[in-house]
């Protein structure tokens, strides 16, 4: 399991670094945008669709990373006022919940990818962008988070460590 874990855990990391590789080159792209636009009086039409489909990999490919960091948005006032084990519990369904939207999220999304490759759809701008490129990246994203949310419940019922939600809590109030 910690082979397992350790793999996901890189694989996450890796992702993170596409990621922010995306929004270095997204914040490039605007740039240069703005400045053809103010400073020669021209803007260029294909910065607009490439930054804005970059959004949708800059999101996915981020989710698994995120959650490892703790850094989803939780609301912890009933769960820090619980008894440990009841919190660990409440954890656990918490992230069984998080498993099957997102395990129904990375079914409709590679069928949407799926469709769109088969069909070969392109965005309806002059550049012509293939979409299926873009949207595949939406159920490689989610499988990591799958794999994530598995490995976190796994730690919390095998070993009775803490969950996200204790540890953001142990962190915030300084109990680190």
């Amino acid at each position: 399991m910690q082979r397992f874990s350790g793999t996901v855990v890189v694989i996450s990391n890796l992702l993170a670094v596409v990621v922010a590789c995306l929004v270095l080159t997204q914040a490039v792209l605007i740039t240069v945008g703005a400045i053809s636009r103010y400073f020669f009086g021209e803007p260029l039409s294909w910065v607009l669709e490439p930054s804005t489909l970059m959004l949708i990999p800059i999101v996915f490919l981020a989710l698994s990373y995120t959650l490892l960091e703790g850094a989803h948005v939780r609301v912890q006032l009933v769960t820090n006022r619980l008894p440990h084990k009841v919190g660990r519990v409440l954890e656990v369904v918490s992230l069984g919940c998080f498993l099957g939207y997102s395990a129904a999220l990375l079914w409709g999304s590679w069928r949407l990818a799926y469709y769109s490759y088969s069909h070969g759809f392109k965005s309806g701008s002059l550049l012509a962008i293939p979409l299926f490129p873009v949207q595949v990246t939406i159920p490689i994203g989610v499988f990591i988070l799958c794999l994530v949310i598995l490995g976190q419940m796994a730690k919390i019922l095998g070993s009775g460590q803490e969950g996200p939600t204790q540890f953001a809590s142990r962190v915030k109030y300084g109990g680190m």
